[in-house]
C-alpha cells in the first residue's frame, strides 16, 4: 500500500469491490491503484472475478484496469486469467488482454503466457498480431525464449511489412537477450526493405549494440547516416538512434547532408550547449574532438566545443 494511503479510505473501497454493479467496482480497483494499493489480495481477487464474467464488456473494463494498473497487478491468478481469455476469447477481447499482459511487463512472461502469444503472432487479426508483439517487447529478456525469437523470426520472413516491423521491434526489445546469427542476419536483410521495416530494424540493431559485430555496426552506421539525407520520420529517427549510439560512448565520423558527425569519445566531452549533448555537463569541451569537413557548404560551429550542425540551423 502506497505510503500516504488513508487505511479508513482503503477500507471503503474496498467494500466497494463486492457491489453488485460491475463499474463501481472496476473505479474502486483504479482508485486503490492509483492509491498504490494495486496489489492488495482484494483487488486482485477482484479483477480475477471481473475477467471470468460472462459479459464481454466486464472482461474488457477489468482488463484495461489491469493496464492502467500496471505491474503491480501481474499477480499469478490475474495472469492465469487474461491468458485464458487470450486463448478462448474472441478477437475483441483477445486483443484487449494480450494488451493488458504488455503493460504487465516482464513479469507476466509466464510459460502459459508466453505460449499464448506466440499462438497470436498468426492470428488472422492484425490488431492481435500487434499486441503480441507489443507485448513480447514489452517483456522484454524475460520472454526471449527460442521458440519467441523462432516466431518473431518467422514474421520478418513474411510480405507483410506490419508483421516484419512488429518483429523487429520486438527482438530489438529483448536486446542482447534475442542476439544470435539468424537474428542479426535477418535484421540486416530488413534494412534494404524500405519504409518504416528498415528504420525499425536499425533501431533494433542499435539496442543490440554491445553484441553485434564490427561489420554490422559498419553497415548500420552507414544507413543511418543516409536515411539523414530524407525527410519526415525517417530522417529523426535515424537521428534519434545515432544519438542513441553516441551515448554509449561511439566515436563516429561522417559526412552526411550538411551534418558532420565529429570524433567524439562520448557525450560527457562536450559542452552542455552542444546540440547532440543537450543538458550534459562537462569539465573539457571539445578536447576530444577530430572536425573533419568536406563540403563546400560553410558548416555551423556549436560555440562551446566546435560541434558542427545542420547548415542553416541556429548556433
Amino acid at each position: 500500500m502506497g505510503a500516504g494511503a488513508e487505511p479508513r479510505v482503503v477500507a471503503a473501497l474496498a467494500a466497494l469491490l463486492d457491489d453488485a454493479r460491475f463499474l463501481v467496482r472496476i473505479e474502486a480497483i483504479e482508485a486503490l491503484g492509483e492509491m498504490g494499493a494495486g496489489a492488495d489480495p482484494r483487488v486482485i481477487n477482484a479483477l480475477v472475478v471481473l475477467l471470468g464474467d460472462e459479459k464481454t464488456d466486464v472482461q474488457y473494463k477489468a482488463a484495461h484496469a489491469i493496464s492502467e494498473l500496471g505491474p503491480p497487478a501481474a499477480q499469478p491468478p490475474v495472469i492465469d486469467a487474461l491468458v485464458s481469455l487470450v486463448r478462448g476469447g474472441g478477437s475483441f477481447i483477445r486483443k484487449k488482454a494480450v494488451w493488458a499482459l504488455a503493460d504487465l511487463g516482464p513479469t507476466a512472461a509466464t510459460p502459459q503466457a508466453i505460449e499464448a502469444l506466440i499462438a497470436c503472432l498468426g492470428d488472422a487479426e492484425g490488431g492481435v498480431r500487434f499486441e503480441a508483439a507489443r507485448a513480447l517487447g514489452e517483456m522484454g529478456a524475460a520472454a526471449a525464449t527460442p521458440d519467441v525469437i523462432d516466431s518473431l523470426l518467422g514474421l520478418l520472413d513474411e510480405d507483410d511489412r506490419d508483421n516484419q516491423s512488429d518483429a523487429a521491434w520486438a527482438l530489438g526489445e529483448m536486446g542482447p537477450a534475442a542476439v544470435q546469427p539468424q537474428v542479426i542476419d535477418a535484421l540486416v536483410a530488413c534494412l534494404g526493405r524500405g519504409s518504416s521495416v528498415s528504420i525499425v530494424a536499425a533501431g533494433a540493431l542499435g539496442k543490440m549494440w554491445e553484441a553485434i559485430g564490427s561489420d554490422v555496426r559498419s553497415g548500420l552506421i552507414d544507413n543511418l547516416i543516409r536515411w539523414l539525407d530524407q525527410g519526415g520520420q525517417v530522417r529523426v529517427t535515424a537521428d534519434a538512434i545515432l544519438g542513441e549510439i553516441m551515448a554509449r560512448g561511439v566515436r563516429i565520423r561522417a559526412w552526411s547532408g550538411g551534418l558532420l558527425i565529429c570524433n567524439v569519445t562520448a557525450l560527457a566531452d562536450c559542452r552542455a550547449d552542444c546540440p547532440l549533448g543537450s543538458g550534459v555537463s562537462a569539465s573539457s569541451p571539445g578536447s576530444s574532438m577530430e572536425p573533419v569537413i568536406s563540403s563546400e557548404t560553410a558548416p555551423r560551429l556549436c560555440p562551446g566545443c566546435a560541434f558542427l550542425q545542420r547548415c542553416g540551423s541556429g548556433g
